[in-house]
């Protein structure tokens, strides 16, 4: 008899697109500070279901539907790095 490998491909999906748009970069607060973070995002061949908000690694908070926006409250004195991934 006569063997056959099936073989699929799928397609690549594209990565989501994000943008923190809030807070502007070099923005001072006064501790303790309320932060309000907030980011547009898409999806050119899916859809988005959340963009976290993160300070390095950790992460603040999530958000489901847009508009993406999270408070940070009571953040202390100090320098951060916020990122937003969808």
């Amino acid at each position: 008899g006569k063997s056959f490998v099936a073989t699929y491909t799928l397609p690549m999906s594209n990565p989501p697109s994000v943008t923190l748009t809030s807070p502007a970069p070099g923005v001072h607060f006064t501790a303790p500070a309320l932060v309000k973070l907030a980011a547009t995002a898409s999806d050119t061949d899916g859809a988005i279901a959340a963009v976290e908000f993160y300070q390095g690694v950790e992460l603040l908070g999530a958000d489901t539907a847009a508009p993406y926006e999270f408070d940070w409250t009571n953040v202390d004195a100090g320098v951060y790095t916020v990122t937003a991934v969808a």
